[in-house]
Parts: structure tokens; C-alpha cells; sequence
């Protein structure tokens, strides 16, 4: 990403990171929609840390791709 995360961004996305990692474990397990929720004041920057995140899970798809073609 182009743009820098200050820390407390980046503690943000770790966590949405493993939250999004334990719902997807739960709907393996348990076949039951799960729910992420993401809050934060005006102005933290909700909308780069998604972007953030939607990224990394995106590179971490196409990193697995590449290396199942290898």
C-alpha cells in the first residue's frame, strides 16, 4: 500500500486480521454466517485500514494461487 500506517492503524488491522481469520474458522466449523464488525472515531481512518485489509487478504490469495501453479 502506498500509503503508511501510524501505529494505532496498524494494531487495528491486526485485529480485524485475526478476526476475520476466527469468523472464518467459526463458518468452517459451524456452516453459520459470522459477523466482523469494524468501528472507530471520525477521522482514524476506517476506510485505508479496510482498504488495508481487503489488500492483504487479496495478496495472501494470489500468493497461494502462485505457489499452487508452481
Amino acid at each position: 500500500m502506498k500509503a503508511e500506517l501510524f501505529p494505532f492503524q496498524k494494531r487495528a488491522l491486526s485485529d480485524l486480521r485475526m478476526k476475520t481469520g476466527e469468523a472464518i474458522g467459526g463458518y468452517q466449523r459451524t456452516h453459520s454466517n459470522q459477523v466482523v464488525s469494524f468501528t472507530a472515531p471520525t477521522g482514524a481512518g476506517k476506510t485505508i485500514i479496510m482498504a488495508s485489509l481487503i489488500e492483504n487478504i487479496f495478496l495472501a490469495m494470489w500468493n497461494i494461487q502462485s505457489s499452487l501453479r508452481q
